[in-house]
């Protein structure tokens, strides 16, 4: 599943990342990570999180 993929990429991207580290992805993985952040379930069916095009989110 996708939601799984990412949520298990981006755990170990925190891992190994540093500080201030930027990720550049499209909107889908962006909305798993936020959703995976702030422990709501991701659903493809209702986006809980809106990135805009071209957009940026920080996660501290």
């Amino acid at each position: 599943m996708f939601a799984e993929r990412v949520t298990a990429a981006w755990t170990a991207f925190k891992a190994e990342a540093a500080a201030d580290t930027l990720l550049v992805t499209h909107a889908g993985v962006i909305s798993v990570i936020l959703c995976a952040e702030n422990g709501v379930e991701f659903t493809n069916k209702a986006m809980a999180y809106y990135t805009e095009h071209a957009g940026f989110r920080v996660i501290e």
